[in-house]
């Protein structure tokens, strides 16, 4: 029986394969988590062309604070439902603090309209918020007068 065990001593035939065993679900976690990430980029990446446009279109409407809700929603191709869109005013003086916009200033006073859009971020694997925030966001400002 001594001699039997013996001869497997020097067989490396398995070895390839148990290896392959211990390799192939690292590599498949590592392969999720890229398709992970990536998919929390191209929504971020959406988000950010979203909020562009929302603010390109309160140049020229900047009141219309509804409709830019409505160029937001209507530019991504993200669930709408899970979307967050806001969308707010607020008034600078040249030197850079804040002021009421029907306030007073020492020149002229500066409005902005930022539009912040939002998603809640789902990861595939339960790690996924180690490397992505639990919520994505994208935001762009921009001075309407």
């Amino acid at each position: 029986m001594f001699r039997s065990l013996r001869g497997l001593s020097g067989d490396t035939g398995g070895n390839v394969l148990v290896e392959f065993a211990f390799a192939v679900p690292i590599l498949v976690t590592l392969l999720i988590g890229l398709v992970d990430f990536g998919a929390g980029v191209h929504d971020m990446l959406g988000l950010r062309s979203a909020a562009r446009a929302g603010a390109e279109f309160a140049v020229a409407r900047p009141t219309d604070l509804d409709g830019v809700t409505a160029v937001v929603l209507a530019s991504t191709d993200l669930k709408q439902d899970a979307v967050t869109v806001t969308t707010t005013n607020f008034c600078e003086c040249p030197n850079g603090a804040a002021v009421a916009c029907d306030g007073t200033c020492s020149g002229v006073i500066r409005e902005y309209v930022r539009v912040r859009v939002s998603q809640p971020f789902a990861p595939i694997l339960p790690y996924g918020h180690l490397v992505m925030p639990d919520e994505i966001v994208g935001e762009a400002v921009v001075r309407v007068r």
